[in-house]
């Protein structure tokens, strides 16, 4: 038997590598398949426009009151007026406030633009008004009112009479009629500058103080004890002057005390409400009233308004506390022995603390002329100056 043989061509060594790389790679692919799951094509949808979501405005920080930090602190204003004669003692006044209150407004208004004054006054912050530009916004607030547009209890309406029963002034019996902001006294714009704060600023709490006062501390227990809306706060200073309500349009009720509103128009507390605003446009309307001025009392503003504080507390229209008066507004020399104990100043005639100096009844403390050593020693320490 013949052997045939056959003659067959060795595999190069390359050829041999090659196929030893693809059974490898046939192997890993049959293990990738047993091991790796194969995943699904994820479709990926086409951009679209979202709206951007806007930055949330961060809410401000509400300051909270000193006397009780779970209640927020309302916004408070003081206001004064002056001539020049005063502006020495309304710079004293600026800087006691800024000691005490540095986050309170100020408002100052002036008879005339003074300009070292409006220096200072930017200095601190204050903003001032003009006495010739209270017809702009008074006028409109008080005569377009429904109450006062035609009220002929007013000297200037052409149907004011003195009846037999009223107080009778011969001066009184001759005017030119016509509603107007006629006087534009100091003592008138009292009135004004409280009108302004309560009525078109809208401020929750206002003090009206004059510009021979100043803070020796801070004023904030008044305002804390009284929080009722449509609330007066202010000091005893005779009671003599509301002998005359009815030519206010109020009969007095029994037992009628007029001592009972015997109050100092130069330091008031006032917490804003819908009934005050309504009171302090009748003390404007009838501030102008110059038969209502002299008949009311002989201090003139302070009798008008103790008048018309009784009337809208007699109608309860608002709450009112008169206090004694020796810490918080001294008339006639009642705070002259003053001393600075641990950084509060005293009032050695009770031993208790000075909030107020008030040199109403005595001569001007910036004129060098007060005699109390303790009180020039208060000035000094809040850097009032001597004219």
């Amino acid at each position: 038997m013949s052997w045939i043989h056959l003659a067959i061509e060795e595999p190069s060594n390359r050829e041999k590598d090659n196929v030893m790389n693809d059974r490898f790679r046939a192997k890993i692919r049959r293990h990738q398949r047993q091991t790796i799951p194969v995943q699904p094509a994820r479709k990926i949808p086409p951009p679209v426009d979202v709206p951007k979501t806007p930055t949330p405005t961060p809410t401000p920080t509400i300051p909270k009151s000193p006397i009780n930090p779970t209640r927020p602190q309302a916004k408070l204003a003081f206001t004064t007026c002056i001539n020049e004669k005063f502006i020495p003692g309304a710079e004293g006044l600026i800087l006691s406030i800024r000691r005490f209150h540095p986050t309170a407004d100020i408002v100052v208004f002036c008879e005339e633009e003074y300009s070292e004054f409006k220096v200072f006054a930017d200095l601190h912050a204050v903003s001032i008004q003009y006495f010739d530009h209270i017809k702009d916004w008074a006028f409109p607030l008080i005569y377009h009112d429904p109450l006062f547009q035609n009220n002929s209890n007013h000297f200037y309406h052409k149907d004011f009479k003195i009846t037999p029963d009223m107080p009778r002034s011969d001066h009184h019996l001759n005017r030119i009629t016509g509603f107007g902001i006629h006087h534009l006294h100091p003592m008138n714009v009292k009135a004004y500058c409280t009108g302004y704060c309560i009525c078109v600023k809208n401020y929750d709490r206002v003090v009206h103080i004059d510009s021979d006062a100043f803070l020796l501390a801070n004023i904030d227990t008044i305002f804390e004890k009284h929080q009722e809306l449509d609330t007066v706060v202010c000091w005893e200073d005779g009671g003599d002057n509301t002998g005359h309500l009815e030519i206010f349009g109020i009969d007095k009720p029994p037992n009628y005390d007029q001592r009972d509103y015997g109050m100092n128009a130069g330091i008031v507390f006032y917490v804003n409400g819908p009934n005050l605003k309504e009171m302090i446009k009748e003390f404007m309307f009838f501030i102008d009233s110059c038969y209502h001025y002299t008949v009311a009392s002989p201090n003139g503003d302070q009798g008008i308004l103790r008048n018309i504080i009784a009337k809208h507390h007699i109608l309860k229209r608002i709450h009112f506390y008169r206090y004694e008066r020796t810490n918080w507004n001294p008339t006639w020399r009642l705070a002259d022995d003053l001393v600075l104990e641990d950084g509060k100043w005293i009032n050695n005639r009770n031993g208790q603390r000075q909030f107020i100096w008030h040199g109403a009844g005595a001569a001007k403390v910036w004129t060098g002329g007060y005699s109390a050593p303790g009180v020039n020693d208060a000035w000094k320490w809040l850097g009032g100056r001597y004219a």
